[in-house]
């Protein structure tokens, strides 16, 4: 049944393990799920000072307060309105994980049990008084029994725990092996995945067609159980084949594996084209959770991640939406007293920012979007803008919808415009008289512990002018005018106050491109020449020259690779190039094209993985890498729309198209759920209609503005998702705070890339985000798909 989720708020505290899950993963093996420890988190409160409260500045991120030599919170805000972040709070008990792993302690009603191992996974982590970390754990242990388990009813039980009981029936019963995505695929849509694989925390992943020969599936209509569709699993990724051009990885133990760890097996959905709910059975194994076929199927999601993207307008009240149901405001935070800085967004660090301050006051620094856990906006987040006026421009009728559920809807224009230019509007409004647009928003330093955005008390800077960011404002308000004009949206100002804005940032940059720069030259140059293009295709042709001049000079080199940015102009180019683009200029860019968009994504990650994750095949995985499709992977869908046809190609080459979309419909796939750990990266997805309520997304991530303020994460977030686990900065928590009798298990190097996932929410290189990596990309390929055909 497909039902809104809503999650209550626990009052008290459970203590006590739990059992709270249990499926098969292979015939003769049964999957637990335990849960260990809880956390409610601290609330925010008006600080009242009473006689013998201590005060100390534990350091220069965090106040605490201590009240009858207890600590009762850490401040917050400025003087005028104090507040009191109360500490969170953790109950309970730690599981023996020596009695966990020994059979004697697992009972099965009518098998018996032959061995067991387990893994464990952070699902929440509570900041407690003094600042210590207190994490709750989910443990998967795998029971391999005698033999396999007959069908029916079966108690579990683990020492002195409630018993689970278990019914059996592989056509009804949920099973962690088996992956789709949460909320289905179009009844169109080429490569629609479904996979089957089990890492069991010990040595390599269970290998089902060496184990059991011939293993089939089969296609079930929920409601009926009617099969429709069946074939056999077959090998999709062997264990040491690469994920990408990056290669293979060598773990502590010797072995050398895939980012899975062992091989993964495919369960064919080609042919499941009527729409309805189906599940996934595996003979002897059990069923994927509910999933949709339906041509509706991305509506929901691309309108959830547009709100989840709209809740970071930066010193504006917003209506968020909490993982947990709950509906609060955010109120908008004060930057009156921020002050210019000379140092510029790109590589500076907050000491440069600092360093920099001016007492020259700030002016309309109002605006922008926050960046994932931190406060600040930079000019990365032009993409964000660029992606959705992408939309909207080319797809006008089938996303105008005006009832998403932001502050703009009901405005007379679509959602995606509003969104789309709210970073348009918001630089333009600091842009100075001689062109230049600031770089960014900056902060002293990261958040202070217990503060979110409205009681920030950190000192705040409008940074300097950088070329990259002005040739990347020029790209976007260019784009804003032509979108805008062409589509006959209403606009205050009018196209033509965003394209003289675009001109006058465009003149700015390239006066200053002698000037020290933080960014590299490339990255510059290739802003540049996006913005050229959109200038030129926006009507302002001497300024579009340059990227005219950029086109003849690929004559001699067609074949090769380059940025999101470049393609980004090629794809504006060879749809709107008009009267330049003559047939030798065509032939040059389809065929760079189709180099970056082949070897980049196709042949160097979707056709190697086996769960077809989308990313550039020379970049490293993680930390914004691999989990949701990156900038740049769009592409792939726009591909076949603007290259429609080969005759440009040598006879060997034939682009195909299906394949292109077959690649992004993976890649979103992978993000939805059909990957391991069978848990979607966007926060809330459950909370659709028309997603089943047994699917449960990330919940527990880096969303400080609303952590601190004592409020579950929005909805709609896109995180990092997994990373390499590989004892460096980015996995700081291994060290501090997972120690003692809170660790992970089995040893950290050992995971696979894939089932490396952790809601501990200060673990940035897997729970943070930024909203123009993985919440743009989650909005666009969602409504590209949904748009596509229509």
């Amino acid at each position: 049944m497909f039902c809104t989720l809503v999650l209550l708020v626990a009052t008290v505290l459970d203590s006590s393990p739990q059992l709270v899950d249990a499926g098969m993963v292979a015939p003769d093996t049964i999957a637990v799920t335990l849960h260990e420890g809880s956390v409610e988190l601290g609330s925010l409160v008006p600080y009242q000072p009473q006689d013998g409260d201590v005060v100390k500045e534990e350091n220069t991120q965090r106040t605490s307060v201590r009240r009858g030599g207890q600590e009762i919170g850490t401040l917050a805000g400025p003087e005028a309105n104090r507040m009191l972040r109360e500490p969170d709070r953790f109950a309970g008990e730690r599981i023996d994980r020596a009695r966990l792993a020994d059979p004697a302690e697992w009972k099965v009603a009518g098998a018996t049990v032959k061995s067991v191992t387990f893994k464990n996974r952070v699902r929440d982590a509570a900041q407690v008084a003094g600042g210590d970390w207190k994490a709750a754990f989910e443990f998967i242990v795998y029971l391999q029994l005698e033999s396999p388990l007959p069908e029916g009813d079966h108690l579990i039980r683990f020492g002195s725990l409630p018993e689970f009981q278990l019914h059996w029936d592989d056509t009804q019963t949920v099973s962690p092996a088996v992956h789709v995505s949460a909320i289905g695929y179009r009844p169109t849509d080429p490569g629609k995945p479904a996979s089957l694989s089990c890492w069991t925390g010990a040595g390599r992943t269970i290998d089902y067609l060496e184990r059991f020969p011939g293993l089939r599936y089969r296609v079930l209509e929920h409601s009926s159980g009617r099969e429709v569709l069946s074939g056999a699993a077959l090998l999709a990724q062997e264990t040491e084949a690469a994920d990408d051009y990056t290669g293979l990885r060598k773990r502590p133990d010797a072995t050398i594996t895939n980012r899975f760890g062992g091989p993964v097996f495919k369960l064919d959905l080609a042919k499941l084209t009527n729409p309805g709910v189906y599940r996934v059975a595996v003979d002897g194994i059990g069923c994927s959770k509910p999933f949709r076929i339906s041509a509706d199927v991305y509506d929901p999601l691309w309108r959830l991640a547009l709100r989840g993207l709209h809740v970071h307008r930066r010193n504006v009240p917003v209506e968020v939406v909490s993982v947990d149901g709950e509906t609060w405001t955010r109120p908008a935070a004060d930057d009156s007293a921020a002050v210019h800085s000379t140092a510029r967004m790109g590589n500076a660090t907050f000491d440069a920012f600092v360093a920099g301050a001016t007492n020259r006051p700030a002016r309309n620094t109002r605006g922008g979007w926050m960046d994932a856990g931190d406060f600040d906006s930079n000019h990365s987040h032009y993409w964000v803008s660029l992606l959705l006026l992408d939309l909207i421009d080319r797809h006008p009728e089938a996303l105008s919808a005006d009832d998403v559920g932001i502050s703009d809807s009901g405005n007379g224009r679509p959602d995606l415009l509003d969104e789309g230019l709210w970073m348009v509007d918001s630089y333009r409004a600091m842009q100075a008289a001689d062109g230049g647009v600031t770089s960014g928003i900056e902060y002293a330093e990261h958040p202070r512990v217990g503060e979110p955005s409205h009681l920030n008390t950190l000192a705040v800077y409008q940074l300097a002018p950088s070329p990259r960011s002005n040739f990347l404002y020029a790209a976007a308000s260019a784009r804003a005018a032509r979108v805008i004009k062409r589509g006959g949206f209403p606009s205050d100002p009018n196209p033509q106050a965003y394209l003289d804005s675009a001109a006058a940032a465009f003149r700015w940059a390239k006066a200053h491109l002698d000037d020290p720069k933080p960014d590299s030259k490339q990255q510059t140059e290739d802003a540049h020449l996006l913005a050229a293009c959109e200038l030129l295709v926006a009507g302002e042709e001497q300024l579009g020259s340059e990227w005219l001049e950029y086109v003849d000079s690929l004559r001699d080199n067609p074949w090769q690779i380059v940025s999101p940015e470049l393609n980004e102009a090629v794809v504006v180019f060879l749809r709107l190039g008009g009267q330049h683009l003559d047939p030798s200029r065509r032939q040059a860019l389809e065929r760079m094209f189709y180099q970056t968009t082949t070897q980049s994504y196709l042949d160097g990650s979707t056709r190697k993985s086996g769960y077809g994750v989308l990313k550039n095949g020379w970049a490293p995985f993680g930390y914004g890498i691999g989990g949701a499709p990156h900038p740049g992977t769009h592409h792939l869908l726009q591909f076949p729309t603007v290259v429609p046809t080969n005759e440009s190609f040598p006879p060997h080459i034939k682009p195909d198209r299906d394949e292109c979309i077959a690649a992004g419909v993976t890649g979103l796939a992978f993000l939805l759920g059909h990957h391991p750990t069978n848990r979607p990266y966007v926060t809330g997805l459950e909370q659709l209609e028309t997603v089943d309520d047994r699917w449960e997304s990330v919940q527990n991530i880096l969303h400080l503005d609303s952590r601190y303020a004592g409020h579950r994460a929005p909805a709609g977030i896109t995180i990092y998702g997994t990373v390499p686990p590989i004892r460096d900065g980015n996995s700081w928590p291994i060290n501090w705070p997972l120690n003692g009798d809170q660790t992970v298990h089995p040893q950290y190097e050992l995971w696979p890339e894939y089932e490396n996932l952790h809601q501990f929410p200060l673990w940035a290189a897997m729970t943070e985000y930024t909203i123009w990596q993985t919440i743009a990309p989650t909005i666009w390929f969602a409504a590209e798909l949904h748009a596509r055909d229509r």
